[in-house]
């Protein structure tokens, strides 16, 4: 089966300056699936602006963040973003627990062949090394293979985010 494949192919490790073109390709690939997901919210970014600010990421020394990953042949074929977040302040009513964020991608061509379990399992790694003792994915309500991932992962629905469009304020 291609999942048995893919866990034996398929290397986690930090992304390197040479990764740059493959890293911009996989956000320009996730934009698209997501603006079609929902324009209302989604958009394609600029390939400059991406390039951009992989190019920062990969040159900074980012202790509170990671940019992970996964490849095949020589070929990165996903990419795991994990950052630790701030404690929230001590007004706000969120419990102090080291909390961090994380962001999956993986190539259309290499989804369900295990690559997204090897990234987020590297994801908790790297965020249990940094302390991180939660992590948060945020996913499109409407994007149900994302949900199902995550959910067989172990997360949780812990809030909803609600939304409205401020074009017409008549409410």
């Amino acid at each position: 089966m291609g999942a048995d494949r893919q866990e034996t192919t398929v290397t986690v490790r930090p992304a390197r300056y040479g990764d740059l073109e493959e890293l911009v390709e996989l956000r320009l690939e996730n934009g698209r699936v997501h603006a079609a997901l929902d324009p209302s919210v989604y958009r394609v970014p600029d390939r400059a602006a991406v390039h951009s600010h992989f190019d920062a990421e990969l040159a900074a020394d980012h202790g509170g963040r990671a940019l992970l990953v996964a490849v095949v042949e020589q070929r990165v074929i996903g990419l795991a973003e994990v950052s630790a977040d701030p404690p929230p302040p001590a007004h706000q009513i969120l419990l102090p627990v080291p909390t961090g964020h994380l962001h999956l991608v993986v190539a259309a061509y290499e989804r369900g062949q295990g690559v997204g379990r090897r990234l987020e399992r590297a994801a908790r790694e790297w965020a249990s090394l940094h302390s991180v003792r939660q992590l948060v994915a945020g996913i499109h309500v409407d994007n149900h293979p994302a949900l199902d991932f995550y959910d067989r992962r172990g997360y949780r629905d812990n809030a909803t985010i609600r939304l409205a469009d401020l074009d017409d304020v008549s409410g």
